[in-house]
């Protein structure tokens, strides 16, 4: 691996912003979605990553002015 992990590493958060289609209800996540959810959270939590944070938004939260419904904080723990 070209950029192994190190001692100095240290956790990583992702924020996702997420925009679902007109036809859904903001607060709601589509079926489809949820699936994806279900065995994301399988893998991730076999690896320590937990979900630090999730919203809701109404409106633009950075950026270049997009709208998005939902903003999700993961946190990745150091790989090792």
């Amino acid at each position: 691996m070209p950029h192994s992990p190190t001692e100095d590493d240290q956790p990583i958060v992702i924020m996702h912003v997420i925009r679902v289609h007109d036809d859904v209800h903001p607060q709601q996540t589509p079926n489809h979605m949820q699936s994806y959810q279900r065995a994301a959270a399988v893998a991730a939590s076999e690896n320590g990553v937990h979900v630090s944070a999730w919203f809701s938004v109404e409106g633009t939260v950075l950026g270049d002015g997009r709208s998005w419904d939902q903003v999700r904080f993961n946190l990745f723990p150091k790989p090792w």
